[in-house]
């Protein structure tokens, strides 16, 4: 709505009876003249905003970062909306997507704090050798304020703080937000974030008994597979299994007391480091190494041969899908 108008095209009413927001005047008004249901055109485009913006997504057109006031323009879209914010001589654009679990704000303040530095960087690199320990410490300063953000982050990309997100719960593949490859399942509480994912209940039976677990309708053949299973996994081994995990991919590995339920594998990473929030970004990025080499070992039966060696088992090489005894072996 911009350009010229006369009062006749927008009128309230149908008469333009005296008293009326539009007359049949034939007065020539700007657009921030123009009035829609009492609304003059910025007004209308700032209701217009709040009203059809995408769910969840913050359109608050000033807020304060670090004590600098921040003015915001943002465009809406159909799949999301673009933040233009300005505080001095710096200008930042975020984008956030409809239906991602983000505050905008905390985005752009991430944003804006990244030009401060590479502000302080630059003037670090035409400064006298022995002013440089002041300008290291303000990038201190100003990285204490900063959220903990995963490496790869650009500063037109939006961030997840953790505390946004408290007693959310994201499979993956999740829209909104996803743990990374190789978890299935991630919670957000005040203290940490949990992942987890699964092994099948019979994973470290079947590589000490030797044969597949069997189907719990055949009561005798799984007594049997239970007992020989339960000879050997013992606390002390169940530990073997649990420190070669946390070592090797850093996670936690639960064994289960109840036959028939899944092993879980999982990881914890907590909200806050030192006073820097942790955003869901970073989190992800502490243990999505672990994850992926884990669900990769996994299939590739790597972490299967390791764990037999451990306990003191080798392939049968008449069956190399199965395990034996070393001391039974007659290889």
């Amino acid at each position: 709505m911009t350009g010229m108008t006369t009062s006749t095209v927008l009128r309230r009413g149908t008469t333009g009876k005296a008293g009326n927001k539009g007359l049949f005047d034939g007065h020539i008004r700007t657009g921030d003249e123009v009035t829609l249901d009492g609304l003059t055109d910025k007004a209308f485009q700032k209701q217009f905003v709040a009203e059809f913006a995408p769910a969840g997504i913050d359109t608050s057109s000033t807020f304060d970062v670090d004590g600098a006031d921040v003015e915001v323009d943002s465009d809406v879209y159909a799949d999301g909306m673009n933040y233009v914010a300005t505080s001095g001589d710096d200008s930042v654009d975020v984008f956030i997507y409809e239906g991602r679990l983000s505050n905008p704000q905390a985005s752009i303040a991430a944003a804006l704090r990244e030009k401060q530095m590479e502000h302080l960087r630059t003037l670090k690199k035409r400064l006298p050798a022995e002013q440089h320990a002041a300008v290291d410490a303000e990038i201190a300063a100003v990285t204490a304020r900063q959220p903990l953000i995963a490496d790869d982050w650009f500063p037109e990309e939006p961030i997840t703080l953790a505390s946004d997100a408290v007693d959310q719960h994201f499979a993956y593949g999740d829209q909104r937000f996803s743990p990374p490859e190789g978890a299935e399942n991630m919670f957000v509480t005040d203290k940490k974030v949990f992942y987890d994912t699964h092994l099948h209940s019979g994973f470290l039976a079947e590589i000490v008994v030797g044969e597949d677990e069997p189907d719990e309708e055949n009561e005798e053949r799984t007594a049997r597979f239970r007992g020989l299973a339960d000879a050997v996994l013992t606390t002390e081994n169940v530990e073997k299994v649990q420190e070669h995990i946390k070592k090797t991919y850093g996670l936690i590995f639960d064994d289960s007391t109840d036959w028939g339920s899944p092993l879980t594998v999982r990881a914890e990473v907590p909200v806050k480091k030192g006073s820097r929030p942790a955003t869901l970004e970073w989190a992800n990025e502490q243990v999505a190494d672990g994850f992926d080499r884990l669900q990769t070992d996994v299939t590739n039966e790597t972490l299967q041969e390791e764990i037999a060696d451990l306990l003191g088992y080798e392939r049968d090489q008449d069956d190399i899908n199965h395990f034996i005894p070393k001391a039974a072996s007659t290889v």
